[in-house]
């Protein structure tokens, strides 16, 4: 009997599939309507945070699964089942695996460990939204939806390289971890991360697709981004707005491909091409 094979993409979204300026994945447009001509699943799975993913325009269709908050939330879609041992929580359309920490919990211990510290944070929930705005370049309305945490807190850090190790021991002790990401920190709970997510969001497709011979790529430029990468069969390297690309060693049996253009350019180079062998391989 044979069994149909498709790809799935699992992507970052400023400076991968987003340009890390104007946010715009304009560039990406071809190759997100190929992913979707082919009928092949695109996951986000990035830092921002559902409201922002939720109003995304430029996509073909509705994501059926999305990951936010560097893996802390797992969003699917009602037309797809997922085993839960307990009624799942609902947000719209999508049914809400909470992989993370409450973002109380986030900003508690981040407090407590500043506060321990003696160190100087500068998180999303001390900012205005004018503020939020002016450090990322979003407008008013998405820097208001950046500010919508559900899982994780970003920051800027204000002090020495002693003083954000003790920070960071100190979250450590708590439970929590933090990241780096593009333009800020990120606090978020210790047991999860976007390769813990992007493995439930694998098995929630092969759960809902039995029949299906699915090969993974992931996408993207951050560190952050490394247990993503880590957990698909091909990883691209996204190359960043400057020029430089992440340090990443391929893991075991895994392809490795490094852009050649940054952001949404080279993701759309890539992408095509990675389809065109696929249908000529069949």
């Amino acid at each position: 009997m044979h069994r149909p094979r498709r790809l799935i993409v699992f992507t970052d979204l400023d400076g991968s599939l987003l340009d890390y300026h104007t946010y715009s994945m304009e560039a990406a447009g071809p190759a997100l309507h190929r992913l979707d001509e082919l009928g092949c699943p695109l996951v986000i799975v990035s830092s921002k945070t559902r409201a922002e993913v939720d109003a995304l325009t430029g996509l073909p269709a509705k994501p059926l699964v999305f990951i936010t908050e560097n893996g802390s939330g797992v969003y699917v879609h009602q037309d797809m089942s997922v085993e839960q041992s307990s009624p799942p929580e609902i947000a719209g359309e999508y049914s809400v695996l909470r992989l993370g920490s409450a973002y109380a919990d986030i900003l508690r211990c981040l407090d407590e460990a500043q506060k321990t510290c003696r160190v100087v944070i500068h998180g999303f929930s001390s900012m205005s939204t004018s503020e939020v705005s002016t450090l990322t370049g979003l407008d008013l309305n998405a820097a208001e939806r950046a500010k919508a945490r559900e899982f994780s807190e970003p920051f800027l850090f204000k002090g020495t390289a002693d003083g954000f190790r003790l920070l960071t021991q100190a979250l450590e002790r708590s439970g929590m971890r933090c990241l780096k990401g593009d333009r800020f920190w990120h606090a978020i709970g210790s047991r999860c991360d976007k390769g813990v997510a992007v493995r439930k969001a694998f098995a929630i497709f092969r759960e809902n697709y039995p029949g299906t011979i699915w090969k993974s790529i992931a996408l993207g430029d951050s560190p952050s981004d490394v247990p993503m990468l880590e957990a698909a069969d091909t990883a691209v390297i996204i190359q960043r707005h400057d020029g430089t690309s992440i340090d990443y060693r391929a893991k075991a049996s895994q392809t490795v491909i490094r852009s050649q253009d940054a952001g949404p350019v080279g993701w759309n180079k890539v992408i095509l091409e990675l389809t065109e062998e696929r249908e000529g391989h069949g």
